[in-house]
């Protein structure tokens, strides 16, 4: 039978169509949702919960919540959900679940997963290079940087040297950077080439060598020069050297341990810092380095750092003809004088 039925409730649930079923609940649809009116009993059924006036499906206000004793309390979920804390929350979120009971108790892994307890454990883990396994000691398929030897995975470097990846002990079908491959096996590049595709062709060269027209090596003119091209101009030196305005390597000047040009200095030589933009100006007197003249960071021999001042303070404050030595102790001795036990200095003489 159908009727127009209107509620008793505040909400926006009125005056639409009901039609009664035979256990004498009205069922309607309302923007697309369905809602559940009781004509005499003051239970609802099971997926809904009373609210006011009408049976409220429980999803509406719980996601995934197939039975709920109100709108904030669920007890039993969907499938793909488990009831955690009143609620329901995806086996997703479980680790490598792909399905699980209302338990929260895993019962199917996504790939690369295996049933352990419960929950999924990764198969990599268990089994070095494993993709796909059955448990944590059987795997059915390996990383191309493996290949599966009854139910384990073998690393295709230990049995071809320099492969990458490969389909059997026997057979590598690409290698590291540094070799290439022929019928299944890979062959060093030989120096100076650092990439090859053949014993014949060099695609790239180790410093400081270029490559030329002929895809040979070629040693850089200039012996300082880490990196040139195959005009002979460098554009990469040593440390301590710049690349000068004709391409070539020129040193920097002391006290600069690295630079751009003989008047911008970088980072300097021990006994030195960089006092300000380009220039190295002298630590304090037996400091090694420093970050200020007035900051030491380690001492010249027959010194100790006071970490508290940052100051280098004589090893012979801390035992006469003691020559190297920490804050309270000497660890070694004047040339002649030996180091005693008590480590004391007790001169030969």
């Amino acid at each position: 039978m159908e009727q127009e039925l209107e509620t008793n409730s505040q909400s926006d649930l009125v005056s639409a169509r009901f039609s009664y079923d035979s256990n004498y609940f009205a069922t309607g649809n309302r923007n697309g949702t369905v809602y559940l009116f009781s004509r005499f009993c003051q239970g609802c059924p099971v997926g809904t919960y009373k609210n006011q006036t009408y049976c409220r499906p429980c999803y509406l206000d719980l996601l995934a919540c197939a039975i709920c004793q109100n709108s904030t309390i669920c007890l039993a979920c969907n499938a793909g959900y488990y009831l955690n804390a009143a609620a329901c929350s995806s086996c997703d979120v479980l680790e490598g679940c792909a399905q699980c009971n209302t338990s929260g108790v895993c019962t199917s892994c996504l790939p690369g997963f295996h049933l352990s307890g419960g929950g999924c454990s990764r198969c990599w883990t268990d089994m070095q290079g494993c993709l796909q396994c059955n448990d944590s000691s059987t795997c059915l398929q390996c990383d191309n940087k493996y290949f599966l030897v009854g139910v384990a995975c073998v690393e295709c470097d230990s049995q071809i040297d320099g492969c990458l990846y490969c389909n059997s002990s026997s057979y590598c079908f690409e290698c590291v950077v540094g070799y290439y491959e022929v019928a299944g096996d890979c062959i060093i590049c030989a120096p100076p080439c650092k990439t090859c595709d053949s014993a014949s062709n060099c695609t790239e060269c180790v410093i400081p060598y270029y490559l030329d027209a002929t895809r040979a090596c070629i040693l850089c003119d200039d012996y300082q020069c880490l990196a040139c091209n195959s005009t002979g101009a460098c554009f990469d030196c040593q440390e301590d050297h710049f690349v000068n305005s004709t391409f070539g390597c020129s040193p920097c000047l002391h006290p600069c341990a690295s630079c751009n040009s003989t008047a911008y200095c970088m980072t300097c030589v021990l006994g030195f810092y960089v006092s300000s933009p380009g220039v190295c100006s002298n630590c304090h007197p037996n400091c090694l380095s420093c970050n200020t003249s007035t900051y030491c960071d380690s001492c010249d021999s027959g010194y100790y750092l006071d970490t508290a001042a940052h100051t280098c303070v004589q090893c012979h404050a801390v035992e006469t003809l003691c020559r190297e030595c920490n804050s309270t102790t000497c660890l070694d001795c004047e040339p002649g004088a030996l180091l005693q036990p008590d480590a004391s200095c007790d001169p030969c003489w």
